[in-house]
């Protein structure tokens, strides 16, 4: 998993293996935002050719990595949206 050897791990600092671990973990974000990007740039050219976006470029289709806006709804006009 983090690529140590039983013996690094057995033997080496608790600095060492923190960093691999902080090494690691980055190079997993790294993989995950490239293939969520993958997956908007084919989202985006789906919905581009079914005329489903007015959005001129897949960043502005969907965002990644940024805080969604907080929803203004009340729960009470979400349920009374719903019922209809």
């Amino acid at each position: 998993m983090l690529k140590l050897s039983e013996p690094e791990i057995m033997d080496g600092s608790l600095d060492y293996i923190q960093h691999r671990l902080n090494g690691y973990l980055m190079e997993l974000k790294w993989e995950q935002e490239r293939e969520w990007e993958r997956a908007r740039l084919v989202a985006f050219t789906m919905a581009k050719s079914m005329g489903a976006t007015k959005a001129k470029t897949e960043k502005d289709f969907m965002k990644i990595g940024e805080d969604l806006k907080p929803n203004t709804l009340t729960d009470e006009q979400i349920k009374r949206l719903r019922d209809l």
